[in-house]
């Protein structure tokens, strides 16, 4: 069995049990200036996964961008199965010939870089607590730009079911008019993302057993490439 550990210099580390194991590193990141090196203005992609072949071995990058794996002598190749959308990988992929001598073979890292004027927003909307007729009944919007444009002017709106009742969010709502709540961001950079909390109460009378739908919706001037998840 491969068991994933944390190193002291922060990497994620997939151990099995070798002696004198070699070391497959490298960095995930996003590389704005698709000029394949880790400058300024590039970051890293955290929680990326790594596939070691032959085999299922599988690494996934820290916080800082970088994995490591460590494996037996033998030929082995580096990929990203489950990459984000609208970039492109560079290299595709890594072949490496290990010894079992204990050598770190360092440098393979993946430049996610992005694929220009991908428009793609998307939002999510989700309960706190279960519904409880008479309690407060407490949601969550999430956002992000998943794309590969700055948006601007970006509307969110949240339509709450008959049986809810608006208290407050943070932040504060543009508008409210009746059950529909929403906001207006101003900009929001390319992988940015967002969180509005909302309290709201369920009505007393509100039967057990009834379904409450609440859902929300994001868009902008921009046509959307992927208009599916800009609804949930």
């Amino acid at each position: 069995m491969l068991i994933s550990s944390v190193r002291r210099d922060d990497e994620v580390v997939v151990v099995g049990g070798f002696v004198n194991p070699d070391t497959l590193a490298g960095r995930v990141y996003y590389d704005l200036n698709a000029n394949n090196v880790f400058d300024v203005g590039d970051y890293p992609a955290s929680q990326a996964v790594v596939h070691m072949g032959p085999g299922n071995t599988y690494g996934l990058t820290a916080s800082s961008g970088k994995y490591d794996v460590q494996t037996a002598s033998g030929q082995y190749t580096l990929s990203l199965p489950n990459p984000p959308p609208y970039v492109t990988i560079n290299p595709s992929s890594y072949t490496i010939a290990t010894t079992g001598n204990g050598i770190y073979y360092g440098g393979n890292d993946f430049s996610l870089q992005p694929i220009p004027n991908m428009n793609d927003l998307e939002i999510s909307v989700n309960s706190v607590t279960p519904p409880i007729p008479g309690n407060s009944y407490p949601l969550v919007l999430n956002y992000s730009n998943v794309g590969t444009t700055i948006q601007n002017n970006v509307d969110i709106e949240l339509i709450l079911d008959p049986s809810v009742q608006f208290i407050s969010a943070f932040p504060v709502p543009t508008n409210i008019a009746g059950n529909t709540i929403s906001w207006n961001i101003a900009t929001l950079g390319v992988f940015g993302t967002g969180t509005i909390s909302i309290l709201t109460t369920l009505d007393s009378l509100a039967q057990l057993g009834n379904m409450v739908t609440c859902s929300s919706t994001i868009n902008s001037p921009l046509v959307d490439v992927t208009p599916a998840n800009n609804i949930d």
